[in-house]
């Protein structure tokens, strides 16, 4: 229905329209749709770079410019986009919004209150740190540490903290 609505409307305004020109549209539709979706399920700014390169290839398509270029203009304008996407968007990113550590690796640089000395030739050593208590070993075998003092931790090891005086 639609496409005979369509040739009317260019045949009323006295033009010729050849419809072997939007199936490489609609084809190029397709890869637009597709790399839309894709890109809403993954985020990962890959997918999204081929939209731009297809809907260049699409008005192509309908101004008849040959199938060959309409594949190397979206190729390029994609690739183009990828790599600038992949390099230079996550470059920026990474400085701009600085990681913050969680859970027991915010932990590192921060002073603890050892509980139970800690001695690690007799595997021992309790400290506290935001009111829970953890197992710690020191980051030096000949140094102790006893109750009352406070350390900072310099590590996370699985469930061990290692601390300094």
């Amino acid at each position: 229905m639609l496409q005979t609505q369509l040739l009317m409307f260019f045949s009323a305004e006295g033009s010729s329209f050849d419809t072997a020109l939007l199936w490489p549209a609609l084809c190029w539709l397709g890869i637009i749709i597709l790399s839309l979706i894709v890109e809403g399920q993954t985020a990962d700014m890959g997918a999204i770079c081929f939209a731009p390169g297809a809907l260049v290839a699409m008005i192509l398509a309908v101004l008849g410019v040959d199938p060959v270029i309409q594949i190397v203009v979206c190729l390029v304008i994609s690739v183009t986009l990828l790599v600038l996407a992949k390099t230079v968007l996550k470059k920026y990113m990474k400085r701009k919004h600085k990681v913050e550590k969680t859970n027991a690796d915010a932990m590192e640089g921060k002073i603890a209150t050892v509980e139970e000395t800690i001695d690690n030739r007799r595997d021992a050593g309790v400290v506290k740190i935001n009111g829970q208590l953890w197992s710690a070993r020191m980051d030096n075998d000949d140094m102790t540490a006893e109750a009352g003092e406070h350390v900072i931790v310099v590590q996370v090891k699985g469930a061990k903290l290692i601390c300094r005086k």
